[in-house]
């Protein structure tokens, strides 16, 4: 219980027929509580949406490094193969 002392006697800040303290505090703590909730949304879905941009950059780095590698594998083949054909005709010198 919290009273309040004024010049004409103590007063029950909770009793609603003398204080509107109750009523303003339900009226700013429910507005506060939405404010809050949609903020709270706001940043989950911020969050989510960060989360999703990151898994598409990895997925995008790793589709660019699988194909650099297979194209450096098709190089080191075809490289490969190259010198074998230009090998051929020559006689094995060992």
């Amino acid at each position: 219980m919290y009273n309040r002392k004024t010049p004409y006697g103590v007063l029950d800040v909770e009793d609603p027929q003398v204080s509107d303290l109750s009523m303003l505090y339900k009226i700013v703590y429910g507005y506060l509580c939405f404010q809050l909730r949609d903020y709270s949304e706001h940043l989950m879905r911020r969050y989510a949406k960060q989360c999703s941009q990151r898994r598409e950059d990895v997925a995008k780095s790793e589709r660019f490094l699988i194909g650099f590698a297979w194209g450096a594998g098709l190089a080191v083949a075809a490289a490969t193969i190259g010198l074998i054909i230009a090998h051929k005709g020559q006689p094995n010198t060992r």
